[in-house]
């Protein structure tokens, strides 16, 4: 391309199509308007570009995304800057300290890495995993970090539209002072609030707070993301914090927090005074030396929800999987395999003030040198719902202390399943048998590990035994159908929740179907084929037309006609409204004809009337419809004959004269009336009468 380009999209990338084209000139020009408005100017970078180096093309790209960033800063409308495979740094030209160099996202500007650019087969072809495309904050001497830069990427004052997408963020180093100290990989602030997807953050590391983002005052949202290796004295992967009466609300949804470390606390992510949202994400390897392995939170309100943690750890003090004080913190499918702290709450730890409730979670094989191996709480609230702690240890013992220890709390317990339950913890519908985890180590035989299966056996004790009020709120919408009232339709695995599973009888509360207890919802096999229904629905989703998670071949089908009754226009009418007129045929008037046609709207379909044009269908049963009938009230006359309607024309004589108009014989009795000869005495037919009256009056002379 020899110019700036206004482009359409490349795979990968969202577009919606204009479906319609409207005939009318100003509806063309309307639509073509705001088609102009939409466009996108696509800057192109490439560092094995040999062009023009204008950026319009791949083949003249820029070869360095500063550049890209420079000329859509210049325009006046959103870009695009496609980034090819290759290692990027921040420019650091005419920077008094170089190490001030930083990628600064803009507003309306989405950067896409992982194309393949010129040295590709197809430049426009992305895959952001194959194709590396790294930001690299090794901007002096190779592989001496104390000249890298202090933030790779920063944020200052945007909104979602700044849009990084596909890199892999690295090596920045954040030793100086604050903000200097925080955010090596990306430092939001001003209330910054881009949308970071597909991005991968390795070994960057901060001083301060946060080895790959510290995020302050931000909804920024993070999806996708992979934050490994890095390292700070808070907040090792992840700093979310607000300060200064701000708010901070970032989303992180489907990211993964491995092998991070916090000199202090939160070795994978902190949260301080913020609302974060976490939802699907991993925690696996991560270390804090003081508190919160895995995630650590203070004095806000976050909320995690299908979050597993495996295998976190904290050196000195407590919270191995997570640690939250002087605050509110709601957990919901939450797993906890082989996390470990030096003092309590191997799994986690509630202190000092903090507000936890936790639902429909599961800790296994974690372990606590002085209390709590699975659940520890002190001087705190904490809810606890629908949870299985087993084979959480203190020092080597397993008992209903190392599964949940309660030190001057404020407590309410439901409907869990807690090993060597005795009763003193006070929960309602507790349960203490083992809950039959289908293998709690994995196929690798390791604690701790992702393969860990705590997913229940079919004899599972926790089956349909769990309370259905005690379910949450959707409030991170797990299914994206946009209701946040509804109970949290899903469990870990993303499989429907409250599944009844036969023959198990249930034994929580609520109407069934009823959840089970655990982070894991048991899959029903309701046609005992040996496959969870979910997974063959998940193969074949034709399977379950109605999507409700039940298997057609489970449901009611009324008519036998192999579809079930909710997906079944006629679920009384095995034919399927045969005649395809709308109407089925269990209700049709005229199954083999189209219903609504009824030319003369006597209710009857014409297709069934025999007489299609005649309102009175016949009225008087002569067999001949009124429409062709002229006599239509006679039943014995269809034609008006000599004697009209209602007169038969009848000739007893014989002369060929009908007697209503023959002199010589007497008229015939009108239609339903007796023949003279039948009268009662003294009684003469009306119509008989006639001709002697029509006689006497012609013999009468004229008076003069």
């Amino acid at each position: 391309m020899d110019a700036a380009e206004v482009v359409g999209p490349v795979a990968g990338e969202t577009h919606v199509p204009r479906k319609n084209r409207c005939r009318f000139s100003a509806i063309i020009l309307f639509l073509f308007t705001a088609s102009a408005a939409r466009a996108q100017t696509v800057h192109f970078v490439d560092d094995s570009a040999a062009g023009a180096g204008t950026g319009v093309s791949w083949t003249d790209a820029f070869t360095d995304l500063q550049s890209a960033l420079d000329a859509a800063a210049a325009s006046a409308g959103a870009d695009i800057i496609r980034v090819a495979q290759g290692t990027y740094h921040p420019d650091t030209t005419a920077l008094v300290d170089p190490r001030d160099a930083t990628f600064a996202l803009l507003q309306n500007v989405e950067i896409l890495g992982g194309f393949a650019g010129v040295t590709g087969v197809d430049p426009d072809f992305r895959d952001f995993d194959a194709l590396a495309t790294i930001l690299s904050g090794d901007i002096g001497v190779a592989a001496d970090n104390t000249d890298n830069c202090y933030h790779v990427v920063t944020a200052i004052t945007v909104d979602a539209s700044a849009i990084l997408d596909g890199f892999r963020i690295r090596l920045g180093n954040a030793d100086g002072g604050f903000p200097e100290n925080a955010g090596a990989g990306v430092l939001i602030t001003g209330n910054g609030s881009p949308t970071i997807r597909n991005c991968r953050f390795r070994f960057n590391t901060a001083s301060g707070s946060g080895g790959a983002v510290r995020a302050i005052n931000s909804n920024s949202l993070f999806e996708n993301c992979i934050f490994r290796q890095n390292t700070a004295a808070s907040g090792g992967g992840v700093y979310n914090n607000a300060v200064s009466g701000g708010t901070n609300a970032a989303r992180y949804v489907s990211c993964r927090f491995e092998n991070n470390e916090a000199t202090s606390i939160g070795g994978g992510f902190y949260s301080g005074e913020a609302d974060s949202v976490l939802v699907d994400c991993v925690f696996i390897d991560n270390t804090a030396d003081f508190n919160g392995g895995g995630f650590n939170a203070a004095f806000g309100s976050p909320i995690l929800v299908n979050c597993s943690f495996f295998n976190n750890e904290v050196i000195t003090n407590s919270g191995g999987g997570v640690y939250a004080a002087n605050g509110e913190i709601l957990i919901v499918n939450g797993l906890f395999s082989g996390n470990s702290a030096a003092i309590v709450g191997g799994g986690v730890a509630f202190q000092t003030n903090a507000v936890a409730t936790v639902v429909n979670s599961t800790f296994a094989n974690n372990t606590a040198v002085a209390a709590g191996g699975g659940v520890y709480a002190s001087t705190s609230t904490l809810n606890l719902f629908n949870t299985i702690s087993y084979f959480n240890s203190v020092g080597g013992t397993m008992n209903e202390a190392a599964q949940v220890t309660l030190t001057t709390v404020t407590s309410t317990l439901g409907n869990n399943c807690i090993q060597g339950l005795t009763g003193a913890l006070g929960g309602v519908n507790d349960i203490g048998d083992d809950p039959l985890f289908a293998d709690p180590d994995g196929l690798d035989n390791t604690i701790g590990t992702e393969d860990d299966d705590l997913t229940l056996q079919n004899a599972s004790p926790c089956i349909d035994a769990g309370d259905n009020t005690a379910i949450p709120a959707d409030s991170t919408d797990l299914n994206n159908d946009g209701d946040t009232a509804e109970p949290t339709p899903l469990d870990l695995k993303n499989d429907p929740r409250r599944q009844d599973i036969d023959p198990v009888a249930d034994s929580g509360v609520g109407t069934a179907p009823l959840v089970d207890i655990g982070a894991y919802e048991a899959n029903a096999d309701c046609d005992t084929n040996g496959q969870a229904d979910v997974d063959e629905i998940a193969g074949n989703p034709a399977l379950d037309c109605d999507s409700n998670g039940i298997l057609d071949a489970c449901e009611t089908d009324s008519d036998a006609d192999g579809v079930i009754d909710p997906c079944d226009a006629c679920p009384s009418d095995p034919g399927n409204d045969a005649d395809g007129d709308g109407v089925c045929g269990d209700v049709d008037i005229c199954p083999a004809f189209n219903d609504p046609a009824d030319a003369d709207a006597d209710g009857t379909p014409d297709g069934c009337d025999a007489c299609p044009n005649d309102p009175a269908n016949d009225a008087d049963a002569d067999g001949v419809c009124g429409d062709v009938d002229a006599c239509p009230n006679d039943p014995a006359k269809v034609a008006a004959g000599a004697c009209g309607c209602g007169v038969p024309d009848t000739d007893a004589n014989g002369n060929g004269i009908a007697d209503c108009l023959d002199t010589a014989a007497p008229p015939p009795p009108p239609q339903g009336q007796p023949a003279c000869g039948t009268c009662a005495p003294g009684v003469l037919p009306a119509v008989g009468m006639v001709a002697p009256l029509i006689l006497l009056r012609r013999r009468w002379p004229k008076k003069r």
